[in-house]
């Protein structure tokens, strides 16, 4: 059913109506569609690289020496984006062979902090959300090109 509001605004409509909002069922769904996404990127992406490595000859030492091209880009133009991604191009078959995406920002974090909890349960909290993060960064949002570079070629 299309109403022109978001997500949220659709719930309270229901709600204010006596209707169950759909918030558990619209988060299944998100994490399964997640899931799905990063399995078949995972896939493509194992594709790419064997195919990229049809289009060289590796060294004595088993090294793909290949020319690529590097390119990021900001969520928001200006410099006040809260995420970035880079991207390794392989330079002849203009695939891309590796990702970085960079994040000054986590809606469960914000979420978190917005309660009313005792700061040794929020850093409990963040010991065990950690891994699942979605922030990655803390400079400027000009700095955050070059971040992802030095996350998918090294710092050397």
């Amino acid at each position: 059913m299309e109403v022109g509001l978001g997500f949220t605004s659709y719930n309270k409509l229901i709600s204010n109506m006596s209707m169950t909002p759909l918030y558990a069922k619209y988060q299944d769904t998100q994490r399964h569609i997640l899931q799905k996404t990063e399995q078949k990127a995972k896939e493509v992406m194992e594709k790419t690289r064997d195919a990229v490595k049809r289009h060289y000859t590796p060294d004595q030492d088993g090294i793909y020496n290949i020319k690529v091209i590097y390119d990021g880009s900001w969520q928001k133009r200006g410099h006040t984006s809260k995420l970035a991604v880079g991207a390794v191009v392989e330079a002849h078959t203009g695939c891309v062979i590796d990702f970085e995406t960079v994040s000054k920002f986590c809606e469960k974090c914000t979420k978190k902090e917005n309660t009313k909890i005792s700061k040794k349960d929020m850093e409990e909290w963040k010991k065990g959300h950690k891994q699942k993060c979605q922030k990655n960064y803390d400079g400027s949002s000009g700095g955050m090109e070059t971040a992802a570079a030095l996350k998918l070629f090294g710092e050397a």
